[in-house]
C-alpha cells in the first residue's frame, strides 16, 4: 500500500509547509496553552485547512483504510437501526469497533512512527532553515542571539524555538534589569530594541511583567528621544493584537498619564489661560499619548467580550480613573489646570469612545455603575454645558482661530476659547448618549454646588436649545463643529426613539425654547436680533423629527397635557408653526422681524405641517388654517414666475447666464416643494377634498407619477412608497379620473404583463416558474397589491368601467398588450373565446391572476352588481366549469383554474361572513376519505349545502337572528314593503328549523 506524501522527504516537506501556515495562530496565542487550544481548533477557523498537501493527503490515506471497514460494519448493524437503543447507541458501537479494529492500530502506528521522524528532522535543522543565521553570531552577545531577529521577518524566527515561547526566566530577568531608568541609555536602548523584536505577549505574561511595566512608564516619560519612541513603539505593537494581554498595556498607559497629572510633575501641564502650545515637546508628548489610548478605546470594543468580565471592568475603572483627574466639582476658572478630559476633547470631540462603549448592553451596564463611583466626570459635564449656555463663549476669539484653521490645518496652539469649546462639545455628546438609556437618566436630576437649583433632563435640553436658537450675531464655525450643527445632531439622537423622545424632549418648556426663533417672526421685539437661516434650518429640522412619530405630533398640535377635548390651545407649536407658515407663504410677516424667510425655511416649516395635515387628527387641527389654498397659490404663483424665466442658450456665456440658470433652477425646486406639500394633502380622504377644491389634482397626480416612476422616495420620514396615497386617492372618482390621465394606469398593466406574460421586448426578463395554488408567486404578488389598491373602491371601479363594453376580437397578438383595466378583465377574466386563451403564453398563470383580483373585486357588492350586470361574469365562470371535464366521466377535472373558479363562485353568491357562509380553499388538501379536494365543484346554481353553515346549531346566531326580525317587525311600517321583504327572506332561508323559530316568535306573519 502506497504512503507517498505520509513518509520520508515528502512528509517532512508537508509539515514544514503546515507549520509555516499556522505562524499567524502561533504568533497571536500568548503561551504554550492557548497556542495548544489555537492549533486543536484550526479546523474551525481557518478556511483553508483542507487546501494544505498534509491535510489532502491524510485525509485520502484515512478514507482508504478506514472507509471500507465502516462500511462494512454498517452492513453489518443495518438490522439494529430499528434497536430501542437508538441511532446513537449504534454509531457508537460502530466508531468503537472501528477504533479497536487491526487496520486503524496499524495505521495509527505507522502514522505516528512517520510524523515522529519527520518532526525530529524539523528541529535538527530548525535553526537552519527559520533562525535567520543566528547561529553564526558571536557568543559574546548571548542575550542578542536568543531575542533578536530581523523585524520584517514573517518566519516563525522572532520567539519559537529561540528560547522565548518557553520564557526563559533569566533571559526575561536580563531585560527587566536593562530597562531601568538607572541604567546607561545605550543599554536600555538595546533592552527595548529586544522588546519591540519579539512578541509583547510573551513579555507581558511572564513573572518580570511588573518590573517592566515600571520601567516602561518611565521610558515614556523619559527626555531621551530615542527611548521614548521604543517604548511608545512596543505599546503600539501591543495594541495591534486582540489578546487578553492588551489590557495590562492599556493600564501602563493609563498610568503614565496619571503620572503626569499627579502633584509632582503636574506643573507641566499648561493652564487653561495660557491655552496648549504643540511647540512645546512635552505637549506634543502627551497628545500622542492620548491619541494612542483614544485608538485603543475605539478599536477594543470589537473583542472585549471574549475575555472575562475583569478585562472590561480594568479598562473602564482606569479610564474613568484618568479622566475624574482636575474633575473635583470647582467653577472654571483661568488658574485651572488642563485635565484629561481637555486632551481628549481636541481628540475626540464628538465623544465616540464614550457612544461606542454605550452601544452595546455588556460594556453599557458596566461603564454606568462605575460612573456612580465617579460622578464628578458628569457633574463637571453637566456644568459646563450649563456655563457655556449661559456665557455662550463661542464668538470672537474662537470665530477668529476657526477662520485661521481654514487657512492652516496644522493647528500649533488652542486658546482658551477653544479648549472650553471642545470640552463643551465633548460633554454635550457625552451627556446626549448618556440620556437615551434608563440608568444614564437615573444621574438626573443632579445637584451642583453653585446653583440653587437641581438639574434636570429638561433644563439640560433647555440649555442646549438655547445655543441652537442663540440669535446673536456672530460669524460662524465651520460647518462640522458649529455649535447649531453640534447641538441638532445630539438632539437628533435623542428623537431617534419614540419612547426616549417622549420622555425627554416632549415637555412644553424645550417645545418653547425651540420655538423662540419662530415667534420671533411672529411678535418681533425691539433689541433682538433675526435668527439665522441655518438656526431656522435646525429647529425645523428638530420639529420634523419630533412630528415623524404619532406621539409627537399630538405633542406639537395639543402640548404636554395632551388636552385634545377642550377648547384648542393655539399657543401649541402646531398652531404656531402653521401661523408663520401661512404668513410666510403669503409674505406678511412684520416687517420688524428682519429678512423675510428664505424658501429653504419656509419649505421646511411646511414640512412640518405636511407631517401634521396627512393625518386625519392634524388635518382637523390646522383646517382653520386654510393651507391648501395658501400652498396652492404660492404654487400658481411660482409656476407662473419659472413661465416667465428666460431660458438660457448654449451660446450666452456671461453671468448674466449663470445667475439666470441659478434663478430658474431654484424656482423649478421651489415649485417641485410647493406641489409635493400640496399632494400630501391626499393622504386622506378630506385632504382629497381639500385638494380637488384648488383644482390641481391632476398637476398633483403628474407629479406622483413622476416620482413613483422614477422611484423616488416620498420624503425623509416616510418609510413607505406612494402605494398608500393612490390607494386614497383612487377612493375617489376625481382622484381615479386625475390618476387615469397620469398613464399611471397603463405604466401598472404593462409591469404586470411582463411579470406574467412577458416583456414588450424580445429579452426575457426571465424563465417563468410554475404557479403555486395557494400563496400567490412573489415575483406576481406585488403587481397584484398594486393592480388592488386602485380597484379597491366601488368609485375607481366604475370610472374605469362603468358602461364599457368588452372589445369583441377573433384574433390577439401576442405582443398585444392591455393598456386599460377593459383590455384587463376581457384578456385575464372572462376568457371566454380559444382566440383568448391562444394569445396567452401562460393561460392557467395568467387567468388565475386575473380570477384572482376579480375574487377581491366583488367583495364590494357595488362593484358585484355592476360586473355582473355589464359583463356577466357568473354565466362565464360557470360555462368554464361545466366544459372541464373528461369525455367518458360528468365529474369536473380538478386543477388550478377549476379550483379558483370554484371559489368565486361560491363567493358570488353566498354573502356574509365566516359563519354565514362556507368559502372552499384555494389549495389541494387529502381528507379522511382520501379525497384531495373535499368540497363539491359547481357547474350551475344554487351552491350545495356544503358550502351553507347548519345555522340551527348556533344559538348565538339564532339569538342574533331573531333579534333583527324583532326589530324589524317593529320599526316596519308600509305593509307592502314588509311583505316583500318578507317573501325575499323566507325564500332565501335554507334552514327549515329557523323559519319555523321565527313564525313561532311571530317574527315573520
Amino acid at each position: 500500500m502506497s504512503w507517498k506524501g505520509l513518509e520520508g522527504e515528502d512528509l517532512v516537506q508537508n509539515l514544514r509547509q503546515l507549520v509555516i501556515s499556522f505562524e499567524p495562530q502561533i504568533r497571536e496565542a500568548g503561551t504554550v496553552d492557548q497556542s495548544e487550544e489555537a492549533l486543536y481548533h484550526l479546523e474551525e477557523n481557518d478556511e483553508h485547512f483542507h487546501r494544505h498537501e498534509f491535510v489532502k493527503v491524510l485525509r485520502r490515506k484515512i478514507e482508504d483504510i478506514i472507509g471500507p471497514l465502516a462500511e462494512e460494519e454498517i452492513e453489518r448493524f443495518e438490522s439494529s437501526i430499528h434497536d430501542s437503543n437508538g441511532q446513537e447507541t449504534l454509531i457508537n458501537k460502530i466508531t468503537d469497533k472501528i477504533l479497536h479494529s487491526r487496520h486503524y492500530n496499524d495505521l495509527s502506528k505507522k502514522l505516528r512512527g512517520n510524523v515522529q521522524g519527520a518532526v525530529d528532522e524539523l528541529i535538527r535543522n530548525f535553526d537552519a532553515e527559520f533562525g535567520g543565521n543566528s547561529h553564526h553570531e558571536t557568543s559574546d552577545h548571548p542575550i542578542r542571539r536568543s531575542y533578536m531577529s530581523d523585524e520584517d521577518d514573517e518566519s516563525c524566527g522572532s520567539s519559537f524555538g529561540q528560547g522565548m515561547f518557553f520564557n526563559n526566566h533569566e533571559i526575561m530577568q536580563q531585560v527587566a534589569e536593562k530597562m531601568s531608568r538607572h541604567r546607561d541609555n545605550v543599554v536600555r536602548v538595546e533592552a527595548l530594541q529586544t522588546l519591540n523584536q519579539n512578541l509583547p505577549a510573551d513579555f507581558i505574561s511572564s513573572d518580570h511583567w511588573p518590573t517592566m511595566k515600571r520601567h516602561l512608564i518611565d521610558a515614556l516619560d523619559e527626555s531621551n528621544v530615542q527611548i521614548m519612541h521604543l517604548s511608545t513603539k512596543f505599546i503600539t505593537r501591543a495594541f495591534t493584537n486582540t489578546s487578553p494581554q492588551t489590557r495590562e498595556v492599556y493600564t501602563l498607559l493609563v498610568e503614565y498619564l496619571i503620572s503626569q497629572f499627579n502633584a509632582k510633575k503636574g506643573n507641566n501641564i499648561p493652564n487653561i489661560k495660557s491655552g496648549l502650545d504643540f511647540t512645546n515637546p512635552e505637549n506634543v508628548k502627551l497628545m500622542k499619548a492620548f491619541r494612542l489610548l483614544n485608538e485603543f478605546q475605539q478599536e477594543t470594543i470589537n473583542y472585549w467580550i471574549r475575555y472575562p468580565d475583569r478585562y472590561l471592568e480594568e479598562i473602564i475603572e482606569s479610564t474613568l480613573t484618568l479622566y475624574a483627574i482636575n474633575q473635583n466639582g470647582s467653577q472654571g476658572g483661568s488658574s485651572l489646570q488642563l485635565s484629561p478630559v481637555h486632551f481628549i476633547a481636541l481628540i475626540d470631540p464628538k465623544a465616540q469612545w464614550f457612544i461606542k462603549w454605550m452601544h452595546g448592553n455588556y460594556s453599557r451596564q458596566c461603564l454606568l455603575r462605575m460612573l456612580e463611583k465617579y460622578r464628578p466626570i458628569v457633574t463637571n459635564a453637566i456644568r459646563h454645558c450649563l456655563e457655556f449656555s449661559l456665557h455662550r463663549k463661542h464668538s470672537a476669539d474662537l470665530t477668529d482661530r476657526s477662520e485661521a484653521r481654514a487657512i492652516d490645518n496644522r493647528r500649533s496652539y488652542y486658546t482658551e476659547a477653544e479648549l472650553e469649546y471642545a470640552f463643551f462639545v465633548h460633554s454635550a455628546f457625552m451627556l446626549g448618549r448618556m440620556m437615551c438609556f434608563v440608568n444614564g437618566r437615573r444621574f438626573f436630576p443632579i445637584k451642583l454646588k453653585e446653583a440653587d437649583e437641581t438639574v434636570t433632563v429638561t433644563k439640560l435640553l433647555v440649555s442646549m436649545v438655547v445655543v441652537l436658537v442663540d440669535p446673536s450675531p456672530s460669524k460662524h464655525l465651520s460647518v462640522v463643529y458649529e455649535p447649531g450643527n453640534l447641538v441638532t445632531e445630539i438632539v437628533k439622537g435623542i428623537c431617534t426613539s419614540e419612547q426616549v423622545c417622549e420622555i425627554c424632549m416632549y415637555k412644553d418648556e424645550i417645545v418653547t425654547a425651540l420655538l423662540a426663533p419662530v415667534s420671533h417672526y411672529l411678535e418681533p421685539k425691539k433689541h433682538n436680533y433675526a435668527p439665522s437661516e441655518n438656526t431656522m434650518l435646525h429647529v425645523a429640522d428638530l420639529f420634523a423629527m419630533v412630528a415623524s412619530s404619532t406621539r409627537g405630533r399630538r405633542h406639537l398640535m395639543y402640548g404636554e397635557r395632551k388636552d385634545m377635548f377642550t377648547k384648542p390651545n393655539v399657543s401649541s407649536a402646531a398652531h404656531v408653526i402653521a401661523r408663520f407658515t401661512k404668513r410666510a407663504l403669503l409674505d406678511k410677516l412684520p416687517k420688524q422681524s428682519g429678512p423675510k424667510p428664505s424658501q429653504a425655511v419656509i419649505g421646511a416649516f411646511l414640512y412640518i405641517c405636511r407631517q401634521l395635515y396627512n393625518t386625519c387628527e392634524g388635518l382637523l387641527v390646522l383646517y382653520q388654517y386654510e393651507l391648501h389654498k395658501v400652498v396652492a397659490e404660492a404654487w400658481r404663483e411660482a409656476y407662473s414666475e419659472a413661465e416667465r424665466t428666460a431660458t438660457p442658450t448654449m451660446s450666452d456665456d456671461s453671468s448674466d447666464s449663470t445667475s439666470t440658470t441659478t434663478k430658474a433652477y431654484d424656482i423649478n425646486a421651489w415649485e417641485d416643494t410647493l406641489r409635493d406639500n400640496l399632494l400630501n394633502f391626499a393622504s386622506t380622504a378630506k385632504g382629497i377634498l381639500l385638494l380637488q377644491q384648488t383644482k390641481a389634482m391632476n398637476e398633483c397626480m403628474t407629479y406622483m407619477y413622476d416620482r413613483y416612476k422614477n422611484k423616488l422616495q416620498v420624503s425623509k420620514c416616510e418609510k413607505f412608497g406612494y402605494g398608500f396615497m393612490v390607494t386614497q386617492v383612487a377612493g375617489t372618482a376625481p382622484g381615479m379620473v386625475a390618476l387615469q390621465k397620469t398613464g399611471y394606469i397603463k405604466a401598472l398593466l404593462s409591469e404586470l404583463w411582463s411579470v406574467i406574460e412577458s416583456s414588450p421586448l424580445d429579452t426575457v426578463l426571465f424563465t417563468p416558474k410554475a404557479w403555486p395554488v395557494d400563496p400567490i408567486e412573489r415575483s406576481s404578488h406585488k403587481s397584484l397589491i398594486k393592480l388592488l389598491n386602485v380597484l379597491s373602491s366601488f368609485h375607481a371601479v366604475y370610472e374605469l368601467l362603468g358602461d364599457k363594453t368588452l372589445p369583441k376580437k377573433e384574433s390577439y397578438g401576442f405582443r398585444e398588450i392591455p393598456d386599460s383595466v377593459v383590455e384587463f378583465v376581457d384578456r385575464f377574466v372572462i376568457v371566454d373565446s380559444p382566440a383568448k386563451i391562444h394569445s396567452l403564453f401562460n393561460f392557467e398563470q395568467s387567468h388565475v391572476f386575473g380570477l384572482r383580483c376579480l375574487s377581491v373585486m366583488i367583495s364590494c357588492l357595488d362593484t358585484y352588481l355592476l360586473l355582473q350586470s355589464q359583463y356577466k361574469f357568473q354565466d362565464v365562470l360557470l360555462t368554464s366549469q361545466a366544459e372541464n371535464h373528461t369525455k367518458d366521466r360528468e365529474e369536473i377535472i380538478i386543477d388550478m383554474l377549476s379550483i379558483e373558479r370554484n371559489y368565486v363562485l361560491v363567493s358570488a353568491f353566498l354573502i356574509g361572513g365566516p359563519s354565514e357562509r362556507i368559502l372552499p380553499p384555494r389549495g389541494l388538501d387529502m381528507d379522511t376519505r382520501g379525497h384531495v379536494y373535499p368540497y363539491p365543484l359547481i357547474s350551475s346554481y344554487p351552491v350545495p349545502r356544503a358550502y351553507i353553515p347548519n345555522l340551527g346549531a348556533r344559538s348565538t346566531v339564532k339569538q342574533g337572528i331573531v333579534k333583527c326580525f324583532k326589530i324589524y317587525s317593529k320599526t316596519s311600517k308600509t305593509s307592502q314593503i314588509r311583505g316583500n321583504t318578507e317573501s325575499f327572506y323566507i325564500s332565501n332561508l335554507s334552514d327549515i328549523y329557523l323559519y319555523k323559530m321565527l313564525k313561532k316568535v311571530k317574527c315573520i306573519g
